[in-house]
């Protein structure tokens, strides 16, 4: 066995974590019957019997950790945690979430009314007020007959909300009593859509099915000859989309509301080119394509929608027109005929 050089020994430190080295040191410990204890000066006893050298102090084995706060590095944070604890990596993440919500977010909405005041010179509670005067009016004079409120009332099942349960809905009012407003157009942003995710269920049933499909065809492509190339491609393709449905679901949490529980059930997209780049394994030259987050997280929306409301339930709006690409025609035809 080649001689380690203490050089090449402390460059190979720099790539280990903090629970690896102390994991070393346990090692090395056990291993040659030492303590990695800090060199302690020891004086020796002064001539003539004078009093001995006060004992070196214990060394400290035990620290307390005190998490204070994610600050803007979260996930370097997460990442610490999870070394010093051994905790999985929802675990770490909601500890940290924990500390951030019961240390800064409901602080921060304690003592809200005292921001607003030292910012405006003036208290909020006036326009509290007015908010809870013309909410008042509404309810007992009654809407205008083009327009709505919104009032948190006990759901009758209107927009996909579990019957009972107490919801903001939009409504209209007269004689003090009031009517939900059923198929309201909600208009959000990308992003916005974006941050709203189908459950966990429902996207690992997605998964299933792309991964489904995927093994289907490369099963074809092993039965025809000469089609090595196919295969290759296929197999790579299936094992990108494995990794990528477990990192998915590996890094899913609870998000506070889902896409079902929106009760939207038609989806009217504008700029539709923005949603071209969806994953597509093809064995022409230059019209696979790897995908993107933005896309497939439209086809599951699409694809959930079709399976509990029929066929039709998307309008694509764009003046781009589509590139000289046979893969983005059929990606929009995917998405609006996937028959």
């Amino acid at each position: 066995m080649a001689k380690v050089s203490v050089d090449d020994f402390v460059s190979a430190l720099k790539d280990w974590t903090v629970v690896d080295v102390m994991n070393a040191i346990k090692a090395i410990e056990q291993e040659f019957g030492v303590t990695a204890a800090a060199p302690v000066a020891v004086a020796a006893a002064p001539a003539g019997g004078g009093a001995a050298a006060p004992a070196p102090e214990a060394e400290q084995t035990e620290f307390q950790v005190v998490l204070t706060g994610p600050g803007d590095a979260k996930i370097g944070v997460i990442k610490v945690v999870r070394e010093i604890t051994g905790l999985g990596l929802k675990e770490a993440r909601d500890l940290v979430d924990q500390v951030w919500l019961e240390q800064h977010y409901i602080p921060r909405v304690a003592k809200r009314g005292a921001e607003i005041i030292q910012a405006r010179g003036a208290s909020s509670a006036a326009s509290a007020a007015n908010a809870a005067i013309q909410h008042m009016r509404d309810w007992v004079m009654g809407t205008p007959a083009d327009d709505w409120t919104s009032m948190a009332v006990p759901s009758d099942g209107s927009y996909g909300i579990a019957e009972g349960l107490i919801y903001s809905f939009p409504v209209t009012t007269k004689e003090g009593d009031y009517t939900i407003v059923p198929g309201l157009a909600i208009v959000i942003s990308r992003s916005a859509f974006e941050k709203i995710p189908l459950s966990a269920a429902e996207q690992q049933a997605y998964m299933d099915r792309e991964l489904a499909q995927m093994r289907e065809w490369l099963e074809t492509a092993k039965k025809e000859e000469g089609k090595g190339l196919t295969v290759k491609r296929l197999e790579g393709a299936l094992l990108r989309a494995e990794e990528r449905l477990k990192a998915k679901l590996d890094s899913a949490k609870d998000p506070g509301i889902t896409f079902e529980a929106t009760g939207i059930d038609y989806l009217f997209i504008d700029e539709a080119h923005g949603y071209k780049n969806l994953r597509t394994p093809s064995n022409i030259p230059d019209a696979a394509i790897d995908g993107s987050m933005r896309a497939s997280d439209l086809d599951m929306k699409i694809s959930y929608l079709a399976g509990r409301n029929g066929r039709r339930v998307v309008t694509f709006a764009t003046a781009t027109p589509i590139a000289n690409s046979i893969t983005e025609a059929y990606v929009m035809q995917h998405y609006l005929r996937p028959d």
